[in-house]
Formats: C-alpha cells, structure tokens, sequence
C-alpha cells in the first residue's frame, strides 16, 4: 500500500485509505475469478472484474473533482459498485465457484 502523507493533503488518489483498501479488495477478488471454474464463467468473470474495478475507478475519477460535493458523487457510485461486487460474489458462491469462508476477506 502507497504512505498516507502525515501533515499534507493527498497529491495522488492512490493515496487515500479509501482507494488502497479498494485497491486491496481488487487484488483478493482477481485471486478468486482466476480460479478455473470461475474462469469458465467469462460473463460472470467479466461482470465481477468490472464491478470491482469500478469501485477503484471511481474513486480516482472522483479525487478530480473540483469540489467535495462532486467528489461525494463518485465516492457513492464506487459504494454502488461495490454492493454489486458482493452480489456477484453472493453468486459465485451460490455457484460453487468459491466457498464462504473464500468470500470472508472480500466480506470484511
């Protein structure tokens, strides 16, 4: 993970806690879609790989906003895009392409 400066403002949207715990999320839910039988689902694969990108392209999207209100706007779309992460994974499991003690990491 990218240093938080002590006294200043963050330059870069990397970083900000919010992106590097999303970024960290990122890293685990690739992990899972990797698998074999999750592979073989290309459209579930896709739609999980996209829902969690989303989460971190937002947040970089949204760190260059002029103002705090437009910034809050990405910041809630990211939120949405992560609730759809957990849907997807919710399916994932359901299809037994990853158990829930697999999910807990993503979960938490």
């Amino acid at each position: 993970m990218h240093a938080v400066p002590s006294m200043a403002g963050a330059r870069h949207f990397s970083e900000l806690i919010c992106w590097q715990l999303a970024d960290a999320l990122r890293v685990e839910m690739f992990k899972l879609t990797r698998r074999r039988l999750f592979a073989r689902d290309l459209k579930h694969q896709s739609q999980a790989e996209d829902a969690v990108d989303s989460v971190c392209r937002n947040i970089a999207e949204g760190f260059g906003c002029p103002s705090h209100t437009e910034f809050a706007r990405f910041l809630e779309i990211s939120r949405r895009s992560l609730n759809e992460l957990l849907d997807s994974l919710r399916s994932a499991q359901l299809k037994g392409y990853v158990s829930p003690d697999e999910a807990v990491p993503i979960h938490t």
